[in-house]
């Protein structure tokens, strides 16, 4: 008697579906492996762009351009994590604009107006002229505004175009929060100020 003889009828069956479950299971271990690459390949690509980037260097002509001025100002010029800190001749030195606005008082509310733009470097896009509306001042109502045209902010810019990085208030003619620093001597400083971003 061979050993086939010996074998029982349930015995094929159950070697049927052993080599079913052997054939799922390789299935799934297949399925299982190519989601970890998936998953491997997703973690790994914005760290792969990274590092090309970074390998390439930066651009050096900047982001675009449009004629001979930047479209985008580049990060070192528009960006300054310490300029509130900053003395108020470094402020003044390294502003691309500076802005003086006045409260206007009107019948509905107060308007904040560009009086005066003391500073403008060479080059550098400004998008508001003397007379145009800087901000709606939210913290004053149309009653509250007596004085209002004694009121006013002294808004340093940073970048091309030029972008608020700071503003002070003031009240008559002296900035408080710069020492009590008199608009005069502002203009003043902003005059002798150099034309070029400083290093």
């Amino acid at each position: 008697m061979s050993r086939e003889d010996l074998r029982s009828p349930g015995d094929a069956r159950l070697e049927t579906e052993v080599a079913t479950l052997v054939r799922t299971v390789r299935r799934q271990t297949t399925a299982i492996w190519v989601l970890v690459g998936v998953l491997l390949l997703a973690f790994a690509m914005p760290w792969l762009t990274y590092y090309l980037q970074r390998w390439q260097g930066p651009d050096p002509g900047g982001s675009a351009y449009l004629g001979d001025e930047g479209a985008y100002a580049r990060p070192e010029e528009a960006f300054d994590n310490d300029f509130h800190a900053r003395p108020v001749e470094e402020k003044i030195r390294r502003a691309t604009a500076i802005l003086v606005t006045r409260v206007e008082k009107t019948a509905v509310a107060p308007r904040e107006l560009v009086a005066e733009i003391v500073k403008l470097k060479p080059g550098v896009r400004l998008y508001y002229k003397v007379g145009d509306e800087f901000e709606r001042p939210s913290h004053l109502t149309s009653g509250a505004c007596e004085d209002c045209g004694d009121r006013g902010r002294v808004v340093f810019m940073l970048g091309n175009p030029a972008t608020m990085a700071y503003a002070v208030t003031f009240q008559g003619d002296r900035l408080a929060a710069l020492g009590n620093l008199p608009l005069a001597e502002l203009r003043r400083l902003s005059g002798a100020s150099p034309a070029e971003r400083p290093d």
